[in-house]
């Protein structure tokens, strides 16, 4: 990549050095080597913490470990391609050992055949201590172990949640237990819905045909967040309430209620169900919960997986930010003398270690004494850095799908930002590109929660989030998790209610580009190494949703302005309405 070094703050400059002193070259044509590389503690400011991310240079992660395979391609500036074969399988998981002072690291006894001219490189940053989860590092699968050619190297994002049998029934052996919440809370709104009589009654059929989401613009679907249910047979229990104090209503109809009232039962005490924490107990948002109720069986089931009559995001789908890795594909220089440590301890910088030490040519071969990895490690992840300005009623107010203003003109809404999803995340190849053959099988969502908190002068959101590349000219989806304070106002969006103390999600799109920086220019949206900086502003909350669509679908009611670009500083409008 063209002096990446000038524009990609979330860069890793790096270099292996592999050497060999004279007597370790064997008669095969074997070179036994000291593998070492270069890596400098230059800020980096992504998705994690700052002490996650290098910033601070006495906090610097390292490297967990490396993976080599060596090559020989038509010329040595020829990259190595998909289809290439190795001199050897990939020597993976090896360790490596700092040089004192500097940001090199080196490795004894490596075998580095003659004829090598290309070497593809791989490295794993290590988890910071204290912050080794998924969560706060990110986690890519990969294929690294025992492959025999690029085209068996793969990294796809880790799912958070790997089973999709949610709510299969208690009697059901091969039920997750993760679920049981789920199934619980679905227990409870069946046992609510079935309080006998209330369908039957006219005075409060509507209000049980309401309860179940019978023909309602959310299609039927009910969010089945504890959080969500909680808040929704409040909302009901302070309906009943005021019917029964109010005058004319019928002492059937009381009695109704008051039936009702006692099988919603305590929702504040700490054991019901609607306090389970579900499903951000197993790491999903609140939007990845569904409830419908299926009227044949009386009673409600939770959906995990998008169908034709069930428009939501498939539980499996959403995964971890991608994990740091580092990545070259680069050609070599060599030396016909040793190169020390002592070298690189005292060498200046790379460029000029290169031009003094590594003169003899760009091949490995019986006379080489040392080998320089030319090109430097650079991230083989790309990074979205999301802005969320402000949210406030600007000029005529912030309106909801009923058309009612719920933030007031000029007045700035306490809706904190709790999580952010990021659409169009495929399987990577060998060179942390998309691989050639694309799949919907394989779409994962990222779900970034690590959000920070808001700017207290300006009151914007800044996420810094790892992902993969994308393909050309996806569109991306990247949804706002946000939520409505427990003091805030009840207000109506795409799906249904959103009640106080419970998260909506709103929907912008990121299309690609043909403006790059400097030569570089492509028609996707994440590209390896580069940053995509988005600016989002709500403009409404009449397509908030309570319940993730399917996020692979067309479908997906968002009212988008956006401007996708590689930048170093200039910002990007997406507006949320």
């Amino acid at each position: 990549m063209t002096d990446i070094r000038h524009f990609f703050s979330a860069m890793l400059l790096g270099t292996m050095l592999l050497s060999c002193s004279e007597a370790e070259v064997s008669s095969d044509a074997v070179v036994r080597s000291q593998l070492a590389f270069s890596v400098s503690q230059m800020s980096q400011q992504t998705r994690q913490g700052l002490d996650v991310v290098q910033e601070n240079p006495n906090d610097y992660r390292g490297i967990d470990h490396l993976d080599v395979m060596s090559f020989i391609t038509a010329s040595p500036t020829t990259p190595v391609a998909v289809t290439d074969e190795p001199l050897e399988d990939l020597a993976s998981g090896t360790e490596a050992d700092r040089v004192s002072g500097k940001e090199y690291y080196y490795l004894d006894e490596y075998m580095l055949k003659s004829g090598t001219n290309r070497v593809l490189v791989y490295g794993q940053a290590k988890a910071k201590s204290g912050k080794d989860s998924n969560t706060e590092n990110g986690k890519l699968n990969t294929t690294l172990n025992g492959v025999t050619k690029p085209a068996d190297i793969t990294f796809s994002l880790e799912s958070i949640c790997k089973e999709d049998n949610a709510g299969t029934g208690v009697t059901d052996p091969d039920r997750d237990e993760e679920f049981d919440p789920a199934w619980n809370l679905a227990n409870y709104l069946t046992t609510i819905a079935n309080t006998s009589g209330w369908s039957e009654n006219a005075d409060l059929k509507n209000r049980y045909l309401n309860f179940i989401h019978a023909d309602t613009d959310g299609s039927g679907l009910i969010c089945g967040s504890a959080a969500h249910i909680k808040a929704y047979v409040k909302a009901l229990k302070q309906e009943l309430q005021a019917i029964i104090v109010a005058e004319g209503t019928s002492d059937d109809t009381k009695a109704l209620c008051t039936t009702i009232i006692e099988n919603i039962g305590n929702t504040e005490d700490a054991t019901s169900c609607v306090n389970n924490g579900y499903p951000g107990t197993l790491g999903l948002p609140d939007a990845a919960a569904v409830l419908r109720w299926i009227g044949s069986e009386n009673r409600f089931r939770v959906l995990t997986k998008a169908s034709t009559l069930d428009n939501i995001n498939d539980v499996t789908r959403y995964a971890y930010p991608a994990e740091l890795w580092y990545y070259v594909n680069s050609g070599v220089c060599t030396s016909e003398n040793p190169v020390t440590k002592v070298d690189y301890k005292n060498s200046s910088n790379w460029e000029a270690l290169l031009a003094e030490k590594y003169t003899a040519g760009p091949t490995v071969n019986n006379h080489t004494r040392s080998v320089a990895v030319e090109s430097p490690l650079q991230y083989g992840v790309a990074r979205l850095k999301m802005i969320l300005e402000p949210i406030t009623g600007g000029d005529n107010g912030l309106k909801d799908a009923k058309d009612e203003v719920i933030v007031a003109a000029n007045t700035t809404a306490n809706y904190p930002l709790t999580g952010v999803v990021i659409g169009a995340q495929y399987p990577v190849g060998f060179d942390f590109k998309p691989l050639a053959t694309k799949s919907d099988d394989n779409k994962c969502f990222i779900y970034d929660t690590v959000v920070g908190d808001k700017d207290t002068e300006t009151s914007k959101w800044t996420v810094n989030t790892l992902v993969l590349q994308t393909y050309e000219e996806e569109r991306v989806p990247v949804i706002l998790e946000l939520t409505n304070p427990e003091d805030g106002t009840e207000f109506t969006g795409r799906d249904g209610v959103v009640y106080p103390g419970t998260k909506f999600y709103l929907i912008g799109m990121a299309n690609g580009t043909d403006e790059g920086y400097g030569t570089e220019s492509y028609n996707r949206v994440f590209t390896q190494d580069f940053i995509t900086q988005l600016t989002l502003k709500v403009n409404s909350l009449a397509n908030a949703y309570t319940c993730m669509p399917d996020l692979k679908q067309p479908r997906l009611e968002v009212g988008v302005e956006v401007k996708t670009k590689w930048i170093q500083s200039t910002t990007t409008t997406v507006i949320l309405d």
